[in-house]
């Protein structure tokens, strides 16, 4: 298979190569086009020998979404000839998507394109005029593929008239994102009920209004207030001074730094369940980590992680406004801890990239079918 991926996100870091190698691997001719704004030093980073870096717009270009397409795909054309892929992949809907799009009606050849909460909520909601363009490609589309059954359901067919949803549903196709292998392959020793009358919680991710770290300080608070002692530790890049002010102030609280892999699994492993309320999420890679590692979720219904398992499988799915309920769904999981915790670690096996790069081979046999 030789698949042509249209990447503009693969600059922000490596989290895709695990894709990439895992498809080239598997024996797939892959190439990687990744456009990137005038000034980017691609130096000292491993894209793989399949990409093709093209310094083609400037950083101000996105700003007039039209010029940056027309620029991201006079590169392309300029890269690549007719007949060089068999399938195309885009990575998002409307900044890769366009230009697979323009790509399939100049060489007749088949994509899929993926949603990001990008596109659904910064570009579609803020920008009204770029839904027709969304429209067109979805429509056009091989395949659509969503993180998940939730995502797909609650963030982008809103937009989309009956008729519409009806024929993306029929092609859509939910993959999940997977996880460093690092995470699968260091299982967590056997785990041990909490102490009783403890809770130990844990909260990874950037100190930003979207991840919500006062609703997680809240349940904990609803919790203290039951009787039980409880420990909330956050672990994140102090980005808004609102939400560390929060976490400083609240005396249940312990704030870490961010931290690698390798210094981040043995939090995992000492708390006792995972909470993070986040108001808007794609899919959500921590709460895959976390299960990695035995450890119970509570996520955001109606986000990304949100549909992944059946709720009460390895946490629960719940409403950040609800500091009680969110409390009432720990003490379920503290009640029953063991199954909670086999349940996660076997679910996590769902997020090896191996199995994943397998079912995008799949998908792109139908695409181009």
């Amino acid at each position: 298979m030789r698949v042509l991926h249209i990447n503009s996100y693969y600059q922000t870091g490596p989290f895709y190569k695990n894709l990439f190698d895992r498809q080239a691997a598997l024996g797939d001719e892959i190439r990687v086009y990744m456009p990137a704004p005038k000034g980017f030093d691609p130096k000292g980073r491993d894209f793989g020998p399949y990409t093709q870096v093209d310094l083609n717009h400037y950083r101000l270009d996105r700003l007039s979404f039209h010029l940056k397409q027309y620029k991201m795909l006079r590169g392309a054309l300029r890269l690549y000839a007719p007949g060089g892929c068999d399938v195309i992949h885009a990575h998002s809907l409307l900044t890769n998507g366009g230009v697979a799009l323009s790509l399939h009606k100049k060489w007749g050849v088949p994509y899929v394109v993926a949603v990001r909460d990008t596109d659904v909520n910064v570009l579609m909601r803020r920008m009204p005029f770029l839904r027709p363009l969304a429209r067109e490609i979805l429509e056009n589309a091989a395949r659509v593929i969503f993180l998940s059954a939730s995502y797909r359901d609650r963030a982008l067919l809103p937009y989309l008239s009956k008729e519409q949803s009806a024929r993306v549903l029929e092609k859509s196709r939910v993959v999940p994102n997977g996880i460093d292998a690092l995470w699968l392959t260091n299982p967590p020793p056997p785990r041990t009920a909490p102490s009783p009358g403890e809770a130990r919680l844990l909260f990874v991710g950037q100190l930003i209004q979207r991840k919500n770290l006062p609703a997680a300080i809240r349940a904990a608070e609803a919790l203290s207030a039951r009787g039980r002692k409880v420990k909330l530790t956050v672990v994140g890049q102090p980005v808004d001074g609102n939400v560390v002010a929060a976490a400083k102030a609240s005396p249940l609280t312990e704030l870490l730094p961010p931290r690698p892999m390798a210094e981040l699994m043995p939090l995992y492993r000492a708390a006792d369940a995972f909470l993070l309320p986040s108001g808007r999420e794609t899919f959500g890679l921590v709460y895959a980590e976390a299960i990695s590692q035995g450890l119970p979720v509570l996520y955001t219904r109606g986000q990304g992680f949100d549909g992944q398992f059946a709720d009460g499988e390895v946490g629960f799915a719940i409403d950040p406004d609800d500091p009680e309920g969110i409390a009432d769904r720990i003490e379920a999981i503290l009640r029953d801890y063991p199954r909670f915790s086999e349940a996660a670690l076997q679910g996590s096996r769902k997020f090896d990239w191996d199995g994943i790069a397998r079912e995008y081979q799949a998908l792109y046999g139908e695409a181009i079918r």
